[in-house]
């Protein structure tokens, strides 16, 4: 699987280990429902960020917590807020076939086309690349755009073909 390099060049590494999570962030990444929603009725802000630059909906839609999404969302968060390397809730959920939280992410107005910095890779190239079926099909059938091209000029197509993926040849054609 490929990783999120936005935030983990080498200079920076031990800095950001020294530096504490604010807890709705770990709450979120863990998929703690009821602590998140204690977290907030406790005044902690939705949108609270860690040092990467991380929320707590981009934490729960990495991790496929679509009930702390929903909550987040329900409570107003930023909904393309973006990491050090501009990766949004939106690109995170596609990256690890969260298909219901990608749907969930758009149908709440989620910018569909995003690409992040280091790769130049939209949410369907992303599930494209690492061969996500269901999550190409739900961007697809929301319009997402097959000729956006990454840093590398290659399309959701390109990637398809190089993983020699007929399934998803056929989808992007």
């Amino acid at each position: 699987m490929l990783l999120n390099l936005s935030c983990d060049d080498q200079n920076n590494h031990m800095n950001e280990l020294n530096k504490a999570e604010p807890e709705i962030i770990t709450l979120s990444e863990l998929g703690d429902l009821s602590k998140v929603k204690n977290q907030l009725n406790h005044g902690v802000k939705v949108d609270t960020l860690d040092s990467c630059q991380w929320s707590p909906l981009m934490k729960a839609a990495q991790n496929g917590h679509e009930d702390i999404v929903r909550l987040l969302i329900l409570q107003g968060a930023n909904l393309e807020q973006a990491d050090k390397g501009n990766y949004t809730a939106l690109l995170l959920a596609a990256s690890r076939n969260h298909a219901n939280i990608v749907e969930i992410l758009i149908k709440n107005g989620a910018q569909l086309d995003h690409q992040e910095d280091t790769l130049g890779w939209s949410a369907l190239i992303w599930a494209t690349k690492l061969n996500h079926v269901k999550t190409v099909k739900t961007l697809l059938k929301n319009n997402a755009n097959k000729n956006i091209k990454d840093f590398k000029g290659f399309t959701a197509l390109d990637w398809a073909k190089q993983n020699k993926s007929e399934i998803l040849i056929q989808l992007l054609k």
